[in-house]
């Protein structure tokens, strides 16, 4: 009976032992694979609406916070800074994680490459694209929003300012857009939908001003605006096309107005 014990005592001591040496290794892995991860990683999500192309790049951050692996998304073109992520999850190769708005991403450490390669998949349905993401020391930064003394109005400048207009589509959509002209002539300018809560301020990729016409790009939601500045430099009527075009006209109000809803 005492050597029937003692062998069930070695047999369970080894089992631990093995379990133990196994769970070690796991978690070396782990840890392995997560300095692999750690640090920023770049790609973008190509789509088409309408004629339109549009383009969203998107920036992973993988970080250790209190002992805590966690990740953040920056979708630049959209202009969302450190988007929480509700899971994340990875393993010897595997990166999954998704965010707080139901966005998720499934895909994979390629160790040939160095990407990790997968599917960028959007709530509320089966529609999902690929996407690459490669490690970046330098990732693409959202802008700050534009502040009032950027886009207040000043001589010497046609379109610094606030201009505002309504998309005529079956629901109607109020638009804002501000627009900054610095000394060098170069434009940077934002956009805010205030139908949207919370209200985000889209990041416009170019303005184009050959007097009179004016053509404006954002990328990030597949939008174009091409229109002309009046006479007194107080409207911007054109079209604005995405997905559809749509007759638009901007007027220049307060800048102090920026965001008022009413």
């Amino acid at each position: 009976m005492t050597k029937k014990k003692t062998r069930i005592a070695v047999f369970i001591g080894t089992a631990c032992f093995v379990f133990l040496v196994a769970l070690l290794f796991v978690h070396h892995e782990r840890t392995a694979h997560f300095r692999r991860l750690q640090g920023a990683w770049e790609g973008a999500l190509h789509f088409h609406w309408g004629r339109l192309m549009g383009v969203q790049r998107i920036v992973l951050k993988v970080s250790e916070e209190n002992g805590r692996y966690c990740a953040a998304v920056d979708a630049v073109d959209l202009g969302l800074k450190n988007l929480p992520t509700a899971q994340f999850d990875f393993g010897s190769s595997l990166v999954n994680f998704k965010l707080t708005n139901g966005i998720s991403f499934h895909g994979a450490l390629d160790g040939q490459t160095m990407e990790i390669k997968g599917r960028w998949k959007w709530p509320g349905g089966d529609y999902s694209q690929p996407l690459a993401l490669t490690r970046t020391n330098a990732p693409d930064q959202v802008p700050e929003p534009l502040q009032v003394a950027e886009y207040t109005p000043r001589p010497g400048s046609d379109l610094q300012g606030l201009w505002a207009g309504t998309l005529p589509d079956e629901k109607p959509v109020r638009l804002q857009l501000k627009i900054a002209e610095a000394a060098d002539g170069t434009f940077r300018a934002e956009l805010n939908n205030l139908e949207q809560s919370p209200m985000t301020c889209r990041p416009v990729t170019s303005l184009n001003y050959v007097p009179p016409h004016v053509r404006i790009v954002l990328q990030g939601v597949a939008a174009l605006f091409e229109g002309e500045l009046n006479g007194s430099h107080t409207q911007l009527a054109g079209t604005w096309t995405q997905g559809k075009p749509f007759p638009m006209t901007f007027d220049r109000v307060d800048s102090k107005d920026a965001g008022k809803t009413n």
